[in-house]
Parts: C-alpha cells; sequence; structure tokens
C-alpha cells in the first residue's frame, strides 16, 4: 500500500482503523493474486495471440517473472 493511500485511511489520531487498515490489506492481497492470474493466463497465450496484442515470448517472460506484489 503506498503512502499517499496510508495518509488518506488515517483518522483523527493519524492512524488508520484496524477496519480500515484489514481492508487495505485484503484489497492488497486480492489485486496482487488477480495479478498472479492474469499473468498465469497470459503465458498460456500461444505466439500467434501474443502477436495480436503486440507481445512476444520475451515480453512474457518479463512480465511472469515479476512477483505478486508488483
Amino acid at each position: 500500500m503506498d503512502t499517499i493511500r496510508l495518509y488518506r485511511l488515517a483518522g483523527a489520531s493519524g492512524l488508520p482503523t484496524l477496519r480500515e487498515a484489514a481492508s487495505g490489506i485484503l484489497a492488497w492481497l486480492f489485486s496482487g493474486r488477480e495479478r498472479a492470474r492474469s499473468r498465469t493466463m497470459l503465458a498460456s497465450l500461444d505466439d500467434r495471440l501474443l502477436a495480436d496484442i503486440g507481445l512476444n515470448r520475451v515480453d512474457v517472460a518479463r512480465e511472469c517473472d515479476k512477483p505478486f506484489w508488483r
């Protein structure tokens, strides 16, 4: 989670509430899972479909090598 989002979540005390923090963490985890799922699907495309979207195997390998949080 980025600093700006944490700042927006901050209450009067300057810290997010437990519910806000848990919600932010869950959103971060779900978005990471979605990125991992999308990369798996991208890796399963054949060369013709990759060419249709302007990618090649090197691009796919570079994307799939990223950790789920990036």
